[in-house]
């Protein structure tokens, strides 16, 4: 007696589009906070810039009403976002651009919500190879900055100024002095310095789109 084969179900898994899911939505699926309403309404109100979240603690997660074990695991995947967003970041990122620069910075050193200047050294792809924050009031930060581009090989500089908090970004005497300066000094060891800007919260200030170096 033969028995007829059955035919299996075909299981049609569906891929949603994380790109167009909004902030709320992935914290609540990815913290699996749907049945913790109060707790969401809670982290969106303590920590309304997404990159500030990874200072969420275990002991205020619990405070928010969550078990140990829970606030543990959403330690754990804020921890794992942020070292794969590191690795991802190893091997150089390379400008594309005016906007894309600016978002490179503000995800990495807005954080810390601290004004702060960085030299960025390129290579000839505009790829980056080393960022280090430099000190404007230094007597040598013209020489400091050109020393390591020569040291580490760099094609071009390209130099940001991260307001923090702080929404300015009419250039200082100090900043335009510096400018002018490294400019000069760029030119006489054949490097680029591809631009200065300012980096407001909303808005920035190129120098080389202003002509100021």
């Amino acid at each position: 007696m033969s028995m007829k084969k059955t035919k299996k179900k075909k299981i049609v898994i569906r891929e949603p589009d994380y790109t167009k899911i909004e902030n709320r939505e992935l914290i609540e699926q990815a913290f699996r906070l749907k049945s913790s309403p109060e707790v969401l309404k809670k982290l969106e109100a303590n920590y309304k810039d997404l990159a500030l979240i990874d200072n969420v603690t275990v002991a205020e997660l619990v405070g928010y009403g969550l078990s140990e074990q829970r606030s543990q695991e959403i330690k754990a995947i804020i921890e794992l976002m942020k070292r794969f967003t590191q690795a991802s970041q190893k091997e150089g990122f390379r400008i594309k651009g005016a906007n894309s620069f600016i978002n490179y910075a503000l995800d990495k050193y807005l954080v810390e919500r601290e004004y702060r200047t960085v030299a960025f050294y390129l290579d000839e792809e505009k790829q980056i190879i080393e960022e280090r924050e430099v000190d404007l009031s230094s007597d040598r930060v013209v020489s400091g900055i050109l020393n390591h581009a020569v040291r580490n090989g760099s094609d071009g500089i390209l130099i940001a100024t991260i307001q923090g908090n702080n929404d300015r970004i009419v250039p200082t005497d100090t900043e335009l002095y510096v400018a002018q300066e490294l400019g000069k000094a760029c030119a006489l060891f054949r490097l680029k310095l591809l631009d200065w800007l300012i980096i407001g919260k909303r808005k920035y200030f190129s120098f080389r789109g202003e002509q100021r170096i």
